[in-house]
């Protein structure tokens, strides 16, 4: 049968495994975190560059985009541009040769018109007024 110092003996042999063991792997984990770590490092680095092109390119595409609609703009639009300008210029026209002259006229006798109606109400007011002071 064994002893009690040989079973101390056992005793500190597997703990001296077991730590060793421990250590090793440890050293191991140490390594795979490492590892992961500069890979983590790589990958951000490499998503950086890959927004940082994209990013590049869309505001290419972006001018290119303006670019395009500007052309197709004055392509399309421009004549119709034109030729509202041409209907508004035959109607200002239109509009001076029937106003021109008689314009002035027609201010005055508006004038004129607002006057009598202010007079005409005042005295409408005034006979309201008297009417309920005689009831």
């Amino acid at each position: 049968m064994l002893e009690k110092q040989d079973l101390e003996a056992i005793d500190e042999l597997i703990r001296t495994r077991i730590e060793e063991s421990e250590a090793r792997t440890n050293k191991r984990f140490e390594a795979v975190d490492q590892r992961f770590e500069e890979m983590q490092a790589q990958m951000d680095k490499r998503f950086e560059d890959m927004e940082t092109r994209m990013d590049k390119r869309f505001e290419e595409m972006r001018g290119d985009i303006w670019k395009d609609v500007s052309v197709l703009m004055d392509a399309k639009f421009e004549k119709y541009f034109n030729l509202l300008a041409e209907n508004q210029q035959v109607l200002q026209e239109k509009m001076d040769r029937l106003l021109g002259e008689r314009l002035p006229e027609r201010v005055e006798k508006t004038e004129g018109d607002v006057q009598v109606l202010k007079v005409a109400v005042r005295h409408l007011n005034e006979d309201v007024g008297e009417l309920k002071a005689a009831k």
